[in-house]
């Protein structure tokens, strides 16, 4: 049963209709989903070009909808072609393995910077339950990651290394333009 139980509960209390009303439901959420991390992924693109952390291509903007189309084209265009080869689970994975080193390493600076406490940062937040809570969330996302298949430990781990070898080679010396 598994992945399809809530067709099969639909079905047993609301009849066919009942599963036609929840894959439909299904398929606009997935859509949704997809809609927005194809938009929030083109964004931060756009932004790093921005900045001249990739090439400056990404940052090219249509002159009619003032939309970044590349940095849209590349990540859509990645989107389906992952899609079309019916690789969804791995596209998913990869990208939950990426957004889990992130929150890892989210939690790992929380700890870093505020034990050395530089005089540019002033938090305006508090971490309830400090440093307990950030070490938690910091050893959980990256546990998490070996629950995940092979390959998209593979695929994840291999983007963070071709990202991190981007930055040492290409970015390091790139002064940022909302730098503090």
């Amino acid at each position: 049963m598994g992945e399809t139980a809530i067709v099969e509960v639909a079905r047993e209390y609301l009849g066919f209709g009942g599963v036609v009303v929840i894959l439909i439901a299904g398929l606009l959420a997935t859509i949704s989903s997809a809609n927005a991390s194809i938009l929030s992924a083109s964004r931060a693109l756009y932004g790093l070009s921005s900045d001249a952390l990739v090439p400056e291509a990404a940052a090219r903007v249509n002159r009619e909808y003032g939309t970044p189309h590349f940095a849209l084209s590349f990540v859509g265009g990645v989107t389906v072609v992952l899609v079309a080869t019916g690789r969804t689970e791995v596209l998913a994975e990869v990208a939950s393995f990426l957004h889990l080193i992130m929150y890892g390493l989210i939690c790992v600076v929380l700890i870093t910077i505020r034990r050395r406490d530089p005089a540019w940062y002033d938090p305006a937040f508090t971490c309830p339950g400090y440093p307990a809570v950030p070490i938690v969330g910091g050893l959980a996302s990256f546990a998490l990651i070996g629950f995940m298949q092979l390959l998209s430990q593979i695929l994840g781990a291999t983007l963070a290394v071709v990202a991190a070898a981007w930055y040492l080679v290409y970015a390091r010396d790139i002064q940022l333009k909302n730098q503090l």
